[in-house]
């Protein structure tokens, strides 16, 4: 039997607790927290220039595995703690130590538990941390997971300010210690984007690179940068506000795309999991963008509505929040979340009220982004639909009245075209080929192949049930062939290119055959299928 008694309890000491259990500090040992490493430090630097102290910082990955991060900012304080030791001592290896607790060091920051250098260095071999402040160099090294190797002490004097540190990831903690220039890259560059004037370089001397990230635009440069692949339905909308002692500033555009992008930064920190600011920033935009569509007779009745994803389809956004200290609340020390309840309300009172007086004032491109929303309503409801009639069933053999007593109308299940290609069995929801010749054979038996020949007329599901000769295809819209997830072109060339019958036969064939498009023009074809059903 296991002993639990009283001398199973145990205390772990300073650093200790990081060591033991990383992933409860930076969330996992893997690349993402490696890299975790590197931003909180950073983070450090950017909450200087966040305050207003220094505009560059510069990260160097070293030839032996080390990284060097460099600011200008006002430098870690050099006098001694209250508790007996440096401050710099304190500071990096006491956790929940920091200058962040209160507004007298800094206003707004990233930082909100104290734990962020004093957890590099924990999870380090080695660390060196340079400090230029009060005309002095001065310089502290640690060892080992935080253990103090060289205490605080003078190396020069200087006319500049800010703070340098250099850290070697321990490998028995990581599972791997070599980082990406790619990655840190990226962060960078978003990081420069979010602070105007701030410039940022990163330099690999492993493999000789360098790049160096400087945006005056701030925001506006960020979106171009993130569709600089789409076709934009207008210039950036970019705009700003405080709201509760809560700094908002949002830039966004709508392309041609289907699809949503949309980043989050509090304090310069991404929320890459979003948070409550994220939820403030849909529920501002659906709000006007309903409202103005109301206020305007664009739609009636309360049936439509635009839901969210109606009104974020195509939209690139950004949203930068600068929280202040007693409001700022983080799920995690990771970062990854915003918990304060007061941005949800600040960021949507923000963007409504700026993006209202927008779009009165900005008519045509209002229009614009109300007719994306409500092709987008259409697919979903279409889509909806079509998920309905597959759950009750609809994929038996019908006679029905449009189709006339000698018409047989066959349901294909949903993601199913018999005899075109994959992509079109993949994305179709409803298809219906109907056989108007009198003398076609009996209805064939279940597992039998299905041969429809000389029909003249095809019933797609699209949006709705429509009867139509096949050349009648090319004139569905992509708002209609939406739900199929191709444009009507794509829906086109995927049919062409289904197995046909040439039309003029008037009788069943042994071997379907392929046509060209000009045939299909020319409304010769009709579409047939040898495929089992």
């Amino acid at each position: 039997m296991v002993k639990y008694d009283e001398s199973s309890i145990k205390i772990l000491e300073g650093l200790e607790a990081v060591r033991k259990r990383p992933g409860m500090y930076i969330g996992s040992t893997d690349k993402r927290g490696l890299h975790h490493l590197v931003w909180e430090i950073v983070d450090n630097g950017i909450d200087e220039v966040i305050n207003g102290y220094g505009n560059y910082i510069k990260i160097s990955l070293n030839k032996d595995g080390s990284v060097t991060v460099s600011d200008e900012g006002r430098g870690v304080p050099i006098g001694m703690h209250e508790s007996g030791k440096s401050t710099p001592e304190v500071i990096y290896t006491i956790l929940h130590a920091g200058g962040k607790f209160t507004e007298a060091g800094y206003k707004v920051s990233g930082g909100l538990h104290g734990v962020g250098a004093s957890v590099v260095n924990a999870l380090s071999k080695r660390m060196d941390v340079t400090i230029y402040r009060d005309g002095l160099i001065s310089n502290i090294t640690f060892e080992n997971g935080g253990h103090v190797k060289e205490k605080l002490h003078t190396i020069g004097k200087t006319n500049k300010t800010g703070t340098t540190v250099t850290f070697l990831p321990d490998p028995e903690i990581f599972k791997s210690t070599q980082f990406s220039f790619t990655t840190i890259a990226e962060r960078m560059q978003e990081s420069a984007f979010l602070l105007s004037g701030l410039t940022i370089e990163v330099i690999d001397e492993i493999d000789n690179k360098n790049v160096k990230y400087h945006y005056e635009n701030g925001l506006v440069s960020f979106i171009d940068y993130m569709n600089e692949n789409k076709t934009p339905l207008h210039k950036v909308i970019n705009f700003s506000g405080t709201k509760q002692g809560i700094e908002v500033e949002i830039a966004m555009q709508y392309t041609n795309s289907y699809s949503e992008e949309i980043l989050s930064f509090v304090n310069n920190v991404k929320t890459s999991d979003g948070g409550t600011h994220e939820v403030g920033f849909k529920t501002g935009i659906t709000k006007v963008f309903n409202d103005y569509a109301k206020q305007n007779n664009l739609v009636k009745g309360k049936d439509s509505v635009f839901d969210g994803s109606d009104v974020r389809e195509g939209l690139s956004a950004v949203i930068n929040l600068k929280v202040p200290e007693e409001l700022l609340q983080f799920e995690g020390q990771t970062k990854g979340k915003l918990g304060t309840p007061e941005a949800r309300t600040a960021t949507e009172n923000v963007v409504y009220d700026n993006l209202q007086f927008f779009l009165e004032e900005n008519k045509e491109i209002a229009l614009s982004i109300i007719e994306k929303a409500q092709k987008s309503k259409l697919a979903r409801e279409a889509a909806r639909k079509a998920r309905e009639e597959a759950r009750n069933g609809k994929d038996d053999i019908h006679r029905g009245k449009e189709a006339g007593p000698d018409h047989r109308i066959r349901t294909f299940p949903r993601g199913y075209l018999p005899g075109a290609s994959d992509n079109i069995r993949r994305y179709s929801n409803h298809i219906r080929c109907t056989a108007t010749d009198p003398g076609s054979p009996e209805e064939p038996e279940s597992g039998r192949d299905c041969e429809l020949y000389g029909g003249d007329v095809t019933v797609i599901k699209v949006n709705s049930t429509i009867k139509m000769n096949l050349p009648k295809i090319r004139e569905l819209t992509d708002a209609q062939t939406y739900a199929l997830g191709m444009t009507a072109e794509a829906l086109h060339t995927e049919v062409v290119q289904a197995q046909v019958f040439p039309r003029d036969t008037g009788n069943m064939q042994n071997e379907s055959t392929f046509v060209d498009h000009s045939q299909v023009r020319q409304g010769k074809v009709s579409i047939v299928s040898t495929t089992p059903y």
